[in-house]
């Protein structure tokens, strides 16, 4: 995905260089940007960085990538605080990567306070050390050998592994807002649709179900649902 879409901006530069000649006097046509938001996401948190270039008239392109990191600020937070160490708090390893299409309302020369639309396309792998409680369902298993802490008669916390990737696609709306000399705030919106698939690893007992149900973020095998979105770039 990344490949492509390199190769799509080097391909849309050379043949938008004439529409954009007319207007690079008065605008910028390159930028380079920070999503600090999915930092504080709580289930795949990652640091994205990213660059957006207007291709013609009122139209951009941009993408953006970057690592999940191991926790997300909410989960430095409570470790910082002596809550979980290791692997016993939720931690992550994998990477995001996103690319997005936008059209502007007006042209790029008045770009001081631009409204646009965008249809964003992302992908997302993580593999997350995970706890959570579960219920005992054969009593005559071994369990004194297993990496586990029994919190009362038949209630146990497990520690293994999720793996998930996610695909999917977002409409949005938003605004560029030149806030600061060189500086630009692009705050968006958007509802998509995420196709999502996950597996388990390293589990004590899968005949044992989860304690009162499982978060949904938990959940094994393939979903589609739908996602609300925020953007602050």
């Amino acid at each position: 995905m990344l490949l492509l879409t390199i190769s799509l901006l080097f391909v849309i530069n050379k043949t938008s260089k004439a529409q954009i000649s007319a207007i690079r006097s008065k605008s910028k046509n390159n930028y380079f940007f920070i999503s600090p938001l999915p930092f504080s996401d709580f289930i795949n948190p990652a640091l994205l960085i990213g660059y957006e270039r207007i291709i013609a008239d009122k139209y951009a392109i941009s993408i953006e990538g970057g690592p999940i990191v191991k926790h997300s600020s909410i989960g430095y937070f409570f470790t910082g605080l002596g809550f979980g160490t290791g692997d016993a708090w939720w931690s992550n390893k994998g990477g995001k990567i996103r690319v997005e299409f936008k059209l502007f309302t007006k042209p790029p020369s008045k770009r001081l306070f631009n409204h646009y639309y965008s249809l964003e396309f992302f992908m997302t792998k993580n593999i997350s050390n995970v706890t959570q409680l579960y219920t005992v369902s054969d009593t005559t298993y071994d369990y004194s050998d297993k990496d586990v802490r029994f919190e009362g008669e038949g209630v146990y916390i497990d520690f293994y592994r999720i793996h998930r990737n996610r695909y999917g696609a977002t409409v949005k709306t938003g605004f560029q807002v030149l806030a600061f000399h060189k500086i630009t705030i692009d705050p968006s919106i958007g509802l998509g649709i995420v196709y999502q698939s996950a597996y388990e690893d390293r589990r004590t007992n899968y005949n044992d179900m989860p304690f009162n149900g499982s978060w949904p973020f938990l959940e094994i095998g393939n979903r589609i649902w739908q996602t609300l979105t925020f953007g602050f770039k």
